[in-house]
């Protein structure tokens, strides 16, 4: 592909500043992302311990991802007695999934995607993994007793797991007063959310104060409200449409970072991504490149 076709293509897509445009850019982008996930189920590559989670998770993305693209259109209130409906774009739900997205690929990147050794990746993957289990632990007493009997298998798989974790040369690395979590809730990572999207490769002075604002609205904080209280959630008011604009330009960063992380990660993608129209090709990696650092 030429220079000159790249730099056309790049302007027009700086260009696409308008609500539509970018629902059907981040729509296309995502077909693409399901295109190579069903490409990576189709050819049963190798994976290392579980790696059968980036599939997992990367579905969780594009589902959350397909949330907000319909969000983001109007939708109509009904209003019980008034004939009239109101249409409205509702942004505080965005904002949560948004918020939801950035988590999805942080424990994308924390789990698999982080340059690191696989025995260390291995030993992040048993804490997130016995941390699951720990948790639906806590619903023994409400289920039914085909349920219960799983979770008493899994009770003894717990106390393994903690062994293997106590055993790896890794164990050193979590902070003493954090050990006590490890024993009665489960340690899922060794970071909080911040200091995971502080040292990812996802630009943090960009998305750190995004992350933070769409946290308040997750949390019902004042600010979130204030926000709210101040426009109003019709269709055509200026500042939701802007909010919408904002998550789904990020939406669509994380998204393509993704597929290259995805390609990087099995090669087997390569010949298919090979297929994909060179226009969304430029599109997808000029996007990851304004994702990172």
């Amino acid at each position: 592909m030429k220079n000159e076709d790249k730099i056309s293509i790049l302007i027009n897509e700086s260009k696409k500043v308008k609500l539509s445009a970018l629902q059907e850019s981040l729509d296309e982008i995502l077909n693409i992302q399901g295109f190579l996930l069903q490409k990576v189920y189709e050819l049963k590559p190798k994976l290392k311990e579980g790696e059968v989670y980036i599939e997992t998770l990367i579905i969780k993305l594009i589902f959350a991802s397909k949330s907000v693209l319909s969000l983001s259109k109007p939708q109509s209130l009904g209003i019980h007695s008034y004939q009239q409906k109101i249409e409205i774009i509702d942004v505080p739900s965005i904002l949560i999934l948004s918020r939801s997205i950035i988590e999805t690929f942080l424990t994308l990147e924390y789990l698999y995607f982080d340059k690191i050794n696989d025995s260390e990746k291995n030993f992040r993957f048993k804490l997130w993994k016995v941390s699951g289990f720990m948790s639906r632990q806590a619903f023994a007493d409400s289920i039914s007793e085909s349920n219960y009997e799983k979770l008493k298998r899994e009770e003894k798989l717990i106390e393994q797991i903690k062994e293997e974790i106590k055993s790896s040369p890794f164990y050193p690395s979590i902070k003493s007063n954090e050990l006590w979590k490890l024993d009665k809730f489960g340690l899922p990572r060794l970071k909080s959310w911040g200091a995971l999207l502080e040292s990812s490769r996802l630009k943090s002075e960009m998305f750190k104060k995004t992350y933070s604002l769409y946290s308040n609205y997750a949390h019902s904080e004042f600010i979130s409200m204030m926000q709210l209280n101040e426009g109003s959630l019709n269709k055509d008011n200026p500042n939701n449409i802007s909010f919408c604009e904002t998550a789904i330009l990020f939406v669509q960063m994380i998204n393509s970072l993704t597929i290259l992380l995805l390609k990087e990660r099995f090669k087997e993608l390569d010949e298919h991504y090979s297929t994909i129209n060179n226009e969304v090709k430029v599109r997808v990696e000029l996007w990851s490149s304004i994702a990172t650092k």
